[in-house]
Formats: C-alpha cells, structure tokens, sequence
C-alpha cells in the first residue's frame, strides 16, 4: 500500500475546521449564559439601569489588567464582552431573544433567535459595538432574525480586532477618562487611570464571593458570564482568579458557582 501523504493544505483546512467547531461550542455556550441570564426570575431591569456602567463596560474593566494594562485578546475572553452586550441591549429594550424548537435525525434542541425591538439607536458606544450590526441585518430580513450565535461568531472572527465589542468598549472606557491608551511593540494597552469603578465592582464581588452577600441582577448576571468564560480555560481562571488571593480563590471559587450554577 502507498504511503499516505497529506497535503499542507489538507492540515490546514482541518485547522480551521477545529478552530471554528470550538469557537462555536464557547458561542453555544455563552448564549445558554445569556439565556439563563434574562429568563431568570432574578433578572430585574432595573437593577442594571442604576449602574454607572453598563455589563459590557463592567466585564472588560474586570478583564483588563489594571496594572499594566494588559488585555489578553483569546477568543473566549472576547465573546463573553459580546454575552455582556447581547444582555445591556436586551435591558434596553432594543432586542429579544426568542426560542426556536427544532429537531435533527431525532433529537431536539433550540435555537436562540435575537429578535429587534426596537430600531432606535441606544445613543451609547453599543450602537458601534454591536447594535449597529444587528440592525444591519435585521433591515435586510427582518422576518428571518438570526441566531445570538451568529452574531458572537461573526464578531470574534473579525481580522481587525478593533471592530471587536471588546476594543470598542475599552475605547469608550478610554473616553470616560477610566482607561489610557498606550501603544506597544507588541500592540495596544489599556492602563487604569481612574481605579475607582474598578475597585467598586471587585469589592461588591469579593462580599459576594466571601461574605455571603445576596448579589443584585447585575453582579450575579456578571458573575455568571465571568465564571462560563472562565470554564473554558483548563489551567486558569483568567476572569475571576486575579481578584482574589490564592487562600481565597478555591472558597469563592465555589461560592460563584453554587450561585451561577456552572461547574469546573
């Protein structure tokens, strides 16, 4: 029998297959998140609207290392700032998501629609991050709305990475005066310049995670992105483990997710 001999671009195509099956089990994923998220009978709208940041804002203030600056673009870390967006829309009434049942050679499952509400701009930095996308494609077919996947893939595939969610809300952070902006050899960093609203978040987030103190819709919906990023990471918590010492972790590691309901 001949040897069999693979071609480089046979590798390479099944590279790419890999890369997009994975990419769309986290996208699955995190829009269970999203789910459970807004058909919790915690969710309360409210509660979000009192905040002086929106979810997005939040997560990518927790994600962005305030020491140096340093945000770690992986893919994973990225879908969950769109997870955070699909939610701020969702409280402001511009969009819904809407159940599909379906079934393939047997089995049953949903797809998760995301259905416009409304078409007005919200006025924020989420209309360029991600609203302005949806609208795009809601004009286009409005009686065929796409699934939340669809929109988290599209995002994270991006080439330029500042046409991301993630990169356009640290730009807005940069605009409110919260983050810097410095280029690097390496690329860009986003330092703190004003630590309050990220020490504000942490503290609410360790009396959760080691008082026991009852998390409002926010912090919990924060929590639980924050913790299903995470549980794609198998040697790291890159989210939730830097605000907590290395005695503390493992207790609030657990608090979290008795709270949120995810494993690892």
């Amino acid at each position: 029998m001949p040897p069999v001999i693979f071609s480089k671009s046979a590798s390479m195509a099944g590279a790419g297959a890999a890369a997009a099956g994975y990419c769309h089990e986290v996208c699955s994923k995190l829009t269970q998140a999203i789910m459970e998220i807004v058909n919790s009978s915690h969710f309360v709208n409210k509660e979000f609207a009192e905040r002086s940041l929106n979810l997005t804002q939040a997560y990518c203030l927790l994600w962005q290392e305030s020491k140096d600056g340093a945000v770690d673009g992986k893919m994973e870390l990225r879908a969950g700032a769109v997870s955070a967006a699909i939610v701020d829309l969702i409280v402001l009434d511009k969009i819904e998501i809407e159940s599909e049942p379906k079934s393939c050679l047997g089995f049953k499952y949903e797809n998760a629609l995301l259905k416009v509400k409304s078409e007005s701009p919200t006025g924020t930095f989420l209309d360029d991050a991600l609203f302005d996308k949806i609208l795009e494609k809601h004009e286009k077919s409005p009686e065929k709305p796409k699934e939340v996947q669809h929109y988290m893939e599209n995002d994270i595939w991006k080439f330029n990475s500042e046409k991301t969610c993630a990169y356009k809300t640290l730009a807005n952070l940069v605009e409110l005066g919260i983050l810097d902006k410095k280029k690097t050899f390496f690329g860009k960093k986003y330092p703190t310049l004003n630590p309050e609203p990220e020490a504000a978040l942490v503290k609410e987030i360790r009396q959760v995670a080691l008082e026991n103190a009852t998390p409002d819709a926010y912090i919990r919906a924060l929590l639980l992105i924050m913790r299903c990023v995470d549980n794609f990471f198998m040697l790291s918590d890159p989210l939730l483990r830097r605000h907590f010492s290395k005695d503390e972790y493992k207790p609030a590691k657990e608090r979290i997710k008795s709270l949120v309901g995810l494993g690892k």
